[in-house]
């Protein structure tokens, strides 16, 4: 039988909001050519190529976010598939409190 797990700690609101609001807009300045256009007669240098690098390299940045939440929580005994998921879809926030977060067995032992 495997040892129980600590119980999952959620980020607050604000961290999905401050991370993930950013990256919706720029997901629709790509997706957009008019929203595109727009941007650029405020911003001359935001040009398609360079919103969809942005994008590629925020999905990637995320992407080896989830892949160190993953790899940090089974060493502490945590829930990698919880703490992999929210560190992909939040960012370095979730590092950071996984980065708080007491290994299991330290736990166990108080």
């Amino acid at each position: 039988m495997t040892p129980p797990l600590a119980p999952f700690r959620r980020l607050p609101w604000y961290w999905f909001l401050a991370v993930d609001l950013p990256v919706a807009i720029l997901l629709l300045l790509v997706v957009s050519p008019q929203g595109q256009r727009r941007a650029q007669r405020y911003i001359a240098w935001l040009t398609p190529r360079f919103l969809r690098s942005l994008l590629a390299l925020t999905a990637v940045a995320h992407a080896g976010e989830a892949a160190l939440a993953y790899r940090m929580a089974g060493k502490k005994g945590l829930s990698r598939k919880l703490w992999a998921t929210q560190a992909g879809i939040c960012g370095f926030p979730a590092i950071m409190a996984l980065s708080r977060e007491k290994i299991m067995a330290e736990t166990e032992k108080v």
